[in-house]
């Protein structure tokens, strides 16, 4: 059994294996973990297509993304004051993850949603408490004391935040 499966994203290079996933599995199984490497940049262009693969691999996404309306377009729509002053048009680019955006949007208003949401912003606010209280960069050398840093941190904050409520009546 795999104590660890490191994975390539796709999108990466296919010609070449990751040289920080080799010297993190390295690492790993000098600490005694089995490890594995997952290179699923190389699945997923199997699965779409080398030719393709390699179009979105070499392009930016704001390329792929990016919409033009020519002049003559804009000039006859009737909400051309609303959208656009530009004298060449108006050009649209969609974030890459667009569709999953729209999805999150989407699922925020479900009651669901709104309580993942709640807890979410909950954790998200405890990490920034840390954050505040650590800063952004480990103070130290080697992951024990950072880990031990860390927690001295979350320490902290928990006494903070003990300090701030008010007593039972």
């Amino acid at each position: 059994m795999t104590d660890v499966c490191l994975v390539q994203m796709p999108y990466a290079l296919v010609n070449r294996p990751s040289l920080g996933l080799s010297l993190l599995k390295s690492y790993l199984e000098t600490a005694g973990l089995s490890t594995r490497i997952l290179y699923a940049n190389i699945l997923f262009a199997e699965e779409i297509g080398l030719d393709v693969y390699r179009a979105v691999e070499e392009s930016r996404p704001h390329d792929l993304l990016t919409v033009q309306f020519p002049a003559e377009t804009c000039r006859a729509c009737a909400l051309r004051a609303a959208c656009t002053t530009a004298p060449h048009g108006r050009s649209i680019t969609l974030h890459p993850e667009e569709a999953l955006l729209q999805t999150l949007r989407a699922t925020a208003h479900t009651p669901d949603g709104r309580a993942t949401l709640r807890r979410r912003t909950t954790v998200e606010h405890s990490l920034a408490r840390l954050d505040h209280i650590q800063g952004p960069k480990a103070r130290y050398k080697g992951t024990r004391k950072n880990t031990l840093d860390v927690r001295r941190c979350a320490t902290v904050d928990n006494l903070q935040s003990l300090a701030r409520m008010k007593p039972a009546a």
